[in-house]
């Protein structure tokens, strides 16, 4: 590197233990982690319902089956939670559902964003910013995008 010339590849590539997305993998995956936060948000509302009527004394039969579903149910959240944490992707809201997929753009950190009424991961925005942050992927720097770039 006597030129004063730099190899980004070599500081660009992820750190270990850390996944990052394309844009073309992030919707490749996208209807898998839709399906798994679609049930993360049945699963954490019915706990909440449920958990509400066993505080104000609603609970129409057993109390221990109810408060035994609430754990199991919280259980549940948290296995679909780990398992979207395992495979990369950063959850962010599932009330309005909202997820991150961490991305190297041109060597720097970002995150590709999908929130509820997306038709597809078509957004980015600095990792270290919010959603509301969020710019459109523009077309045509595919290559941009990945690691080894």
């Amino acid at each position: 590197m006597s030129d004063g010339s730099y190899d980004f590849a070599l500081w660009s590539r992820p750190r270990p233990g850390k996944r990052y997305f394309t844009p073309v993998e992030a919707n490749a995956v996208l209807p898998t982690v839709v399906g798994r936060l679609e049930r993360l948000r049945e699963v954490t509302q019915t706990s909440r319902d449920l958990l509400e009527q066993l505080r104000s004394n609603a609970v129409e039969g057993d109390r221990r089956a109810a408060a035994h579903t609430v754990d199991r149910l919280r259980a549940e959240a948290r296995e679909l939670l780990d398992s979207l944490q395992d495979d990369g992707v950063q959850v962010k809201g599932i009330d309005k559902l909202l997820v991150d997929f961490p991305a190297l753009f041109r060597g720097r950190e970002v995150c590709l964003c999908w929130r509820e009424g997306d038709d597809a991961v078509g957004w980015w925005h600095p990792a270290h910013e919010g959603a509301s942050k969020r710019q459109p992927i523009a077309e045509g720097e595919d290559g941009a995008w990945a690691w080894w770039c």
